[in-house]
């Protein structure tokens, strides 16, 4: 119901609204609810999941990013993310299925798209899981494989970060399990043979990245132009989830049941 108020019409009235802008009469079409079918709130349900799952990646990889990552990091996994979730999600149960290929999509993927991690590297590391283990290891050379510095940096740490997922229960490991080796530029600096092995747990989803902090004269020096740092694997371990001490679990926002 519009009233007036001896100047202007303020309210509802009929098919339009009337409002006071800037002492100015505004006439507008009432807003209209829009009635969202069931396969319109199943798609938001996925897309909502996606999004979660974008957010707790970032924040658990935040240690290596280093809050340096391009600005369209969000829309970038998320939208790899949605892919991956629609693909594995049944239209007709909403059940999640899962398996060790489902995030391949993940793996390369760069968190600053300014600064590839390949660029920065001698060679690719390799995944060998085996026995309940998975090795990062760069492949053995007769020449050194050296690691590509940037200006006014002396040393790097490279970091690899690893973070395991139990989707369908809810939960992700507590803390990353991390390696790292200090890379020098005038001296210790060949990654040739180098391996880095972590233990994993059965029937979970594990990503595995890595980043290069280089430092200079007063600390690190990495910057939204220079950060290195990408996803080297992602993908479901095989085998059934058994409780096991080594790891300790939270709460994630969303469940892929």
């Amino acid at each position: 119901m519009a009233k007036f108020d001896g100047k202007f019409l303020k309210g509802a009235l009929g098919p339009v609204v009337f409002r006071v802008v800037n002492g100015k009469q505004i006439v507008s079409s009432k807003p209209h609810k829009v009635k969202q079918t069931a396969e319109t709130k199943k798609a938001g349900s996925t897309f909502g999941e996606g999004s979660s799952l974008s957010r707790q990646i970032r924040a658990n990889f935040a240690e290596g990013i280093l809050n340096l990552h391009d600005q369209n990091l969000h829309d970038r996994l998320l939208s790899r993310l949605n892919v991956i979730v629609n693909q594995c999600r049944d239209k007709k149960t909403m059940k999640y299925h899962f398996n060790e290929n489902s995030f391949n999509s993940l793996i390369n993927f760069d968190f600053n798209i300014h600064s590839p991690l390949k660029k920065q590297l001698p060679s690719e590391p390799a995944i060998v899981i085996e026995n309940q283990t998975l090795t990062v290891a760069f492949p053995k050379s007769e020449h050194p494989a050296k690691l590509k510095f940037i200006k006014g940096g002396y040393d790097c740490e490279l970091k690899i970060l690893v973070r395991f997922y139990r989707l369908k229960d809810g939960l992700k490991t507590r803390y990353n399990a991390e390696q790292t080796i200090l890379v020098e530029k005038y001296g210790n600096n060949d990654l040739s043979g180098k391996e880095f092995p972590f233990a994993i747990p059965n029937g979970c989803l594990c990503i595995v990245s890595m980043f290069l902090h280089y430092s200079g004269e007063f600390g690190i020096i990495n910057s939204k132009q220079i950060n290195p740092g990408a996803i080297c694997y992602a993908g479901e371990t095989q085998g059934i989830f058994e409780e096991n001490a080594s790891f300790l679990w939270s709460r994630m926002d969303k469940s892929f049941e």
